[in-house]
């Protein structure tokens, strides 16, 4: 009996840490997105787009440290990728790359945060290496 209870209690504890995990997430990209359309709309000003996208950068070394624990490196890697290089753009006031930067990263996002919706196709599908993403 005391198995059952057990089982029961490692269930519960995987489940919470399953749920807290995607919430997590969710709220993270969410406000991640949300400065990003914001640092967007600050392009052709200098000193806004600089200060904005610094406190995007801010925002993403605060919610990497957490998401690393139980996200693809790799996916987290071209959202630091382009997160780095908006301060440098903007110093560039190179205003189209900026820009695109800042839709790359909304586009990693928004996929960021379908990929952890419980999905049959997030739940089933098993990533084979050197294969495409989707079947």
């Amino acid at each position: 009996m005391n198995r059952i209870f057990a089982a029961w209690g490692v269930f519960l504890v995987t489940a919470g840490l399953c749920a807290a995990g995607f919430f997590h997430t969710q709220s993270s990209v969410r406000e991640l997105e949300r400065l990003t359309q914001r640092t967007e709309s600050a392009s052709g000003n200098l000193s806004q787009a600089a200060d904005c996208a610094g406190a995007l950068l801010d925002a993403w070394g605060q919610a990497h440290g957490a998401l690393s624990l139980y996200l693809s490196h790799a996916r987290l890697d071209a959202l630091d990728e382009a997160f780095s290089s908006l301060p440098v753009l903007a110093q560039d006031e190179n205003w189209g790359e900026f820009r695109v930067e800042c839709r790359r990263a909304q586009l990693l996002l928004r996929r960021l945060r379908e990929s952890e919706l419980p999905f049959p196709e997030n739940i089933l599908f098993v990533a084979i290496p050197g294969q495409p993403a989707r079947p």
